[in-house]
């Protein structure tokens, strides 16, 4: 099974830096462009990366979204660095590289 436990964003839509961790169950709650969706949407485009047009927070020329996963006890690192560019997928399982 695979859970995420931290999650971090620099850059992303209105988020400058955020980092949290999760517990079994999380909700996500906050005034209306406090950054909600934006938290999702983040979490998204790391997971299955595909076009991010609009996902930079303004006047960013790059971004990144962290995840870190547990696969059955054993620590996965999903970094997706965003830029103008196509955007770069780094993954570690246990430490080492895999993609």
């Amino acid at each position: 099974m695979v859970k995420i436990d931290k999650v971090s964003i620099r850059n992303i839509a209105n988020i400058a830096d955020f980092r949290f961790s999760l517990g079994p169950v999380n909700v996500v709650s906050g005034k209306n462009g406090a950054g909600k969706s934006s938290i999702i949407a983040a979490i998204s485009a790391a997971l299955r990366g595909g076009s991010h047009n609009g996902l930079l927070r303004r006047g960013s020329s790059k971004g990144e979204v962290v995840l870190t996963l547990d696969r059955d006890g054993v620590p996965v690192v999903v970094t997706r660095r965003f830029s103008k560019k196509p955007s770069v997928l780094e993954v570690t399982e246990g430490g080492v590289p895999v993609a």
